[in-house]
């Protein structure tokens, strides 16, 4: 094998790495049938997962940066920085516009520490960005299970182009 391909293979393996993490990620929450398996799967496999795809981006950024004269690479590293921002841009908006909203403060002042958020990425024929207020029930408390085991209190749309955003209380506990 050359050794000059060899370098840019890493990099592209770094990048590949990061989406696989993604899409196991993703399968093993909607595979795990009870809350005590999704929790399992979490801790020893999706957190580990996580980590180590955020120290492969960030060396497949670096490799990038090394080797900027091969574009593709650039373009990954480009739509890289560029989703990591909008999903961190998205988050935060959504979560300062929780913090604000009177219903969700009655929320938080009645449940505290059951209360946990979970971004929805819009599916293709919407271009809101959604941020779910859950109440985690039981075992459930801090696992995001759409079978019922959470009950959805309010919903922040946030449009990431304008960064406008409404909240909707969905149901007053």
């Amino acid at each position: 094998m050359k050794r000059g391909r060899l370098k840019y293979d890493l990099a592209y393996g770094c990048f590949l790495f990061c989406g696989m993490t993604a899409l196991l990620i993703t399968v093993f929450g909607k595979a795990a049938k009870d809350d005590n398996t999704a929790a399992l799967l979490g801790f020893f496999v999706a957190i580990p997962l996580a980590l180590a795809s955020f120290a492969a981006m960030v060396a497949a950024l670096v490799l990038s940066a090394i080797h900027w004269r091969h574009w593709p690479l650039l373009i990954l590293s480009a739509l890289t920085v560029l989703s990591v921002t909008l999903i961190t841009m998205v988050h935060g908006l959504a979560v300062s516009a929780f913090a604000v909203h009177p219903g969700v403060q009655a929320f938080r002042s009645r449940y505290g520490d059951a209360l946990y958020s979970s971004l929805q990425l819009p599916d293709g024929q919407e271009e809101h960005w959604r941020e779910l207020l859950l109440l985690g029930q039981g075992d459930a408390q801090y696992v995001d299970d759409p079978r019922g085991s959470s009950k959805l209190l309010a919903t922040c749309s946030v449009h990431p182009l304008t960064r406008a955003f409404k909240v909707t209380i969905e149901d007053a506990c």
